[in-house]
């Protein structure tokens, strides 16, 4: 079976990875990541202690207002919460996966003062009119590139104010963990980095686990080996997705303080080399397949049945399809041997506040209740691309208007 994802890393990456945990040094990375990035990059442990490191910096006021995409990793909306400030999402526009331009306007209040805007799925978003609002409004415009990075030259300060990227364990070019913040004002740069440099540092063996994990994870993902890891999951009726999800997670689900503990740590050296060895031999070939077989699946289905279809880049880190049955659909792709999911513990749709259901991020909500995720990665050979292609072309076809077609409705 193959699997519904592969961690972007291989095994001698993973015991490299490993090894460091055992050298000293490894801080030289820095310098690395900063030749690409800009003197104003600062690895970090992780995207999510950027943008904790970020918000401590600010100090905004407790009940200023954050406005978010509404589909966000949820602990972006969390830490906020937990900074005293008041999430508040921005619903998308589902062709691009953008915010949408009149809810943003809605959502605009004079406590606002900042907006994320994540890149989701592997696509970007056009910055351009975001900029020019957050000028208008006189708001920070951060930009969240967890699912987007798609290479090094993406990495420094564009147009966004602050940019956040992740090497986390399912991210392109997985450092196995670890993040970058790049803030384009120097001054700001400066006062985050002298704050950084106050953390406490990572412990070593909290990285050498990860790798561990990785490893373990690259021996899990191949075909037969996780068909067998699959079946004998649903035979037993145990979660599988619960298990590869608390084996990826790199921070404590629900512990408030346990979270911010974690959060506020300077990366270890090893992962900080780690970061700079994945950014200095990227994987460009193999991201290019990549791409390839996302395009020639594109063409195989209807445009509704794609968000984000048009996204001004699209990468397929994740292939999100929209089908008028999903449940269908997965029990037929894992029929044909492709182990698709319905559901994501990384990604979800921020509620509104109870005094703003004008806000009620309706399209994002609606999509997250019928997206399925579909394995598309390099190693998928040509027939197997095929094959795939007809089994969502039989089950994900969605028209415009929503309804379905006679002979997917019997």
């Amino acid at each position: 079976m193959w699997p519904r994802h592969r961690i972007d890393v291989g095994a001698g990456e993973a015991v490299r990875a490993l090894a460091r945990c055992a050298l000293p040094g490894g801080r030289s990375g820095e310098d690395s990541i900063r030749r690409l990035a800009g003197t104003g990059a600062i690895p970090c442990r992780s995207l999510r202690s950027g943008f904790h490191l970020l918000l401590t910096e600010l100090a905004l006021a407790p009940g200023d207002e954050v406005l978010f995409s509404a589909i966000t990793h949820p602990d972006m909306p969390r830490i906020a919460a937990l900074h005293g400030l008041r999430p508040v999402p921005v619903d998308l526009e589902r062709t691009t996966l953008a915010p949408a331009a009149a809810v943003l306007e809605r959502a605009l209040g004079p406590r606002t003062r900042m907006i994320v805007v994540a890149h989701l799925f592997g696509g970007l978003v056009d910055l351009a009119p975001l900029r020019t609002l957050a000028d208008r409004a006189g708001i920070l415009l951060v930009d969240d590139h967890a699912q987007a990075l798609a290479d090094p030259a993406d990495l420094g300060p564009g147009l966004a104010d602050v940019s956040l990227y992740s090497f986390g364990m399912i991210k392109t070019a997985t450092a196995l963990g670890g993040g970058v913040i790049v803030a384009r004002d120097r001054a700001l740069a400066e006062r985050l980095g002298r704050r950084h440099r106050s953390w406490p540092l990572q412990a070593r063996r909290q990285y050498a686990r990860r790798a561990a994990v990785a490893l373990a994870l690259v021996v899990v993902q191949n075909r037969r080996v996780y068909g067998a890891v699959a079946a004998t999951a649903r035979a037993a009726r145990s979660d599988l997705d619960g298990l590869l999800g608390r084996l990826v997670r790199g921070f404590p689900p629900g512990d408030d303080a346990a979270l911010m503990t974690a959060l506020e740590k300077r990366p270890a050296p090893p992962l900080v080399a780690t970061m700079a060895a994945r950014l200095q031999r990227w994987p460009t070939a193999r991201l290019g397949r990549r791409s390839r077989v996302g395009a020639r699946l594109d063409a195989a289905l209807a445009p509704a049945a794609l968000p984000g279809r048009q996204a001004v880049r699209r990468t397929h880190w994740l292939y999100p399809v929209t089908p008028t049955n999903p449940a269908a659909l997965v029990a037929a792709l894992r029929s044909g041997g492709f182990d698709a999911s319905r559901s994501t513990t990384s990604i979800a749709a921020l509620p509104a506040p109870a005094e703003r259901p004008d806000l009620d991020p309706e399209v994002a909500r609606s999509l997250l209740e019928r997206v399925v995720f579909v394995p598309v990665y390099p190693e998928l050979d040509d027939a197997t691309v095929q094959r795939l292609a007809a089994l969502l072309t039989a089950h994900a076809v969605v028209p415009e208007s929503g309804h379905a077609p006679a002979h997917l409705a019997r």
